[in-house]
């Protein structure tokens, strides 16, 4: 049991320290990559809800420290985002696919993209009491094509990772046996 802490330890150090400090230090388009979102994914499909929604905790704390919007706000962002994914996973995900993956990778980025501007913009209302300036839309639509781009490759190639390592994932989108 103490083995199995320290592993997990290791691994949410290491993905924090890839998400904080690695990745923003890449060229222009790779440091939009958001590492937890596909992670996230990966643990939705392969573990049960409720380890999902641990970890997505976990990861918006890593976010709220590594980030100058106020701490309420970057804790609320991704567990409100995968619990809508959940609900929507549960209803209508019946396999496990490289296109289920790539679709939920979407569909979380979306999620995650709406509530974090909301919030955003609740935040920046209350702050300065208008709404001058406040968003760059194009800024936020070229943020979230690239994180989309960049995600669902991460996606592609951690499922075929996993497929080979576990066996516990489709190649196939319907499966006829």
């Amino acid at each position: 049991m103490i083995a199995k802490i320290i592993k997990v330890a290791v691994f949410l150090f290491i993905v924090f320290i890839m998400q904080v400090s690695f990745l923003p230090g890449l060229f222009y388009p790779l440091n939009k990559l958001n590492i937890f979102i596909p992670l996230l994914i990966f643990f939705l499909v392969l573990y049960k809800e409720n380890v999902t929604m641990i970890y997505a905790v976990v990861f918006s704390v890593f976010l709220a420290i590594s980030s100058s919007v106020p701490l309420v706000l970057s804790i609320l962002v991704l567990p409100l985002a995968i619990s809508v994914l959940i609900k929507i996973y549960n209803r209508f995900f019946t396999n496990k696919s490289i296109y289920s993956l790539l679709f939920l990778n979407l569909l979380l980025l979306l999620f995650y993209q709406i509530i974090n501007t909301i919030f955003f913009l609740i935040y920046y209302f209350y702050t300065y009491k208008t709404f001058t300036a406040a968003v760059n839309f194009s800024s936020i639509f070229n943020s979230f094509i690239w994180q989309a781009v960049l995600s669902s490759i991460f996606v592609f190639i951690a499922f075929f990772f996993v497929n080979y390592l576990s066996n516990r994932l489709k190649t196939v989108f319907i499966d006829a046996t």
